[in-house]
């Protein structure tokens, strides 16, 4: 986390080829009378609850393609035109759109924007995240840690300084599976409303590895309060930092979730 913790959009491409071969040219009709298909159009021909078969380097998922991101939607178009698919896709990582729905969220995160990603787990976050599993600390439940008060950080960022609206979080989360990061920090900057400059948002920073993939993501936050103070450290879901940690506990429950063929795609309170 090198780089100045501003709000920004990750979209993680995906490569849905699995033989399929596009149309030689000088076969395609004319490009005043060809009609290109629309990811609305695949979505149509999915029938309800159906769950498409992503198969991963590390993991495979069943994911309903809905809860799929504008790449990924247009990757699946491109290699099968406006055929849902019923067979396993080769992918290299997935993006989601609106999944606040799917994990039942109702803070206001992420409800004006919300890019997620997931892709191969990097090889340098292998050894990381053994050598943490074997030296991860006891704790009886979640908590969350204001890094704006430790170096590198104080006394540039947070409250008192010339950034005084960046938070810069670790979340801490208890139950982590094997290889799996305990923790993730996420990155926070700009107004909580509305302003001609754009909206404040919170995003992984870097971003995480969980069930075999790296995770990253990045929100909108327009409907919660600043926190100051104690609030910075909150595990209260009315507070950023804790709806931070209860958007990520849900996170990691769904995907967890799609490794399973059955999964309703959603997670309930």
């Amino acid at each position: 986390m090198h780089c100045h913790p501003n709000f920004w959009v990750l979209v993680i491409a995906v490569s849905a080829a699995t033989g399929a071969t596009s149309p030689a040219v000088a076969q395609q009709p004319p490009e005043s009378s060809r009609r290109y298909p629309t990811p609305s159009q695949l979505l149509a021909k999915c029938p309800p609850d159906h769950r498409i078969e992503f198969v991963l380097p590390t993991i495979t998922l069943y994911v309903d393609p809905n809860w799929l991101g504008p790449t990924t939607q247009w990757n699946l178009v491109h290699a099968y035109g406006a055929n849902c698919p019923t067979w396993p896709v080769k992918a290299d990582g997935l993006d989601f759109g609106p999944i606040w729905i799917a994990l039942d969220i109702h803070t206001g995160l992420g409800r004006k924007l919300v890019r997620f990603g997931i892709g191969p787990q990097r090889p340098d976050k292998l050894a990381a995240a053994a050598a943490q599993a074997q030296t991860a600390e006891a704790s009886r439940s979640p908590y969350i840690e204001d890094l704006t008060t430790v170096p590198p950080y104080r006394g540039v960022f947070g409250p008192g300084t010339r950034d005084p609206l960046t938070r810069i979080y670790r979340l801490h989360h208890v139950h982590t599976p094997p290889g799996a990061d305990g923790t993730a920090e996420i990155v926070c900057g700009g107004y909580p409303e509305p302003t001609p400059v754009g909206l404040r948002g919170c995003s992984t920073s870097p971003d995480y590895t969980y069930e075999g993939l790296s995770v990253a993501y990045n929100l909108s936050q327009t409907d919660l309060p600043l926190p100051e103070g104690e609030d910075i450290t909150s595990t209260d879901p009315k507070t950023e930092p804790g709806a931070l940690l209860e958007f990520d506990t849900r996170l990691r429950a769904w995907i967890t979730n799609l490794k399973k063929r059955s999964s309703s795609g959603r997670i309930r309170n």
